[in-house]
């Protein structure tokens, strides 16, 4: 008897098998669009280049439903993508102009900051000063601009906390240590620390005399003759 053909075809003779579809990729799987309602702490809608996803492909939510942005991602205006059913952001979307003027806020408190911290350290010689032939702020705005482009290419919108409040409390405490009724308690501090080590050295260098043994009332006998 014949052996049944390995693969049925039709009465045109080709096969009727079809291909098993090949295994949708997670990007494919997961449409973007439906979650443009999504965004950041920033502001920025949910894009898988900028922000953290699950293992399905869905965006990734802190505990305050933002979308969660990778480390050091940032929108790159060259390489924006618009998918379908999603408004495009062009240079001037109100996105990256909200964006562009936090790095600029960004740069002009690490410029005062740093200044206010070189005043306290330095004194008012520390203080920005006037560049010839451009004017009178040029040296902090030169400062503002370096800091803003270095905040732009690091994808860096706002310092952490432990550094603003590192500085806060630095440029309060340091210029204090300098005054006059500051120095004369740390002095008397100083020589309190100091008689208290002393005399513990002493005690530990003293021999330890029973009171039993006589060794004590022979050495006071011995300090009177």
């Amino acid at each position: 008897m014949p052996q049944p053909s390995e693969h049925l075809r039709d009465s045109t003779g080709q096969s009727t098998d079809q291909p098993s579809p090949a295994p949708k990729s997670k990007s494919a799987q997961i449409d973007p669009a439906k979650y443009q309602h999504l965004a950041d702490k920033h502001g920025i809608k949910f894009d898988p280049a900028l922000h953290k996803t699950n293992k399905d492909g869905t965006p990734k939510l802190t505990a305050d439903g933002l979308l969660w942005r990778k480390p050091g991602a940032r929108p790159k205006r060259s390489e924006s993508r618009v998918y379908r059913g999603a408004p495009s952001q062009g240079p001037d979307s109100p996105d990256l102009q909200a964006e562009g003027a936090r790095y600029r806020s960004t740069a002009e408190v690490t410029v005062a900051t740093l200044n206010q911290l070189a005043v306290s350290l330095g004194g008012e010689d520390w203080q920005f000063g006037r560049v010839e032939g451009i004017g009178r702020d040029a040296e902090r705005a030169q400062h503002i601009e370096a800091w803003e482009r270095y905040y732009r290419v690091r994808g860096i919108s706002e310092l952490p906390w432990w550094l603003e409040l590192s500085v806060a409390q630095a440029t309060y405490v340091l210029p204090r240590l300098a005054a006059p009724s500051t120095k004369k308690r740390a002095g008397r501090l100083r020589a309190w620390w100091g008689r208290m080590v002393g005399r513990r050295k002493a005690d530990k260098r003293r021999p330890a005399l029973s009171p039993d043994s006589g060794e004590g009332a022979d050495a006071e006998g011995e300090r009177s003759a």
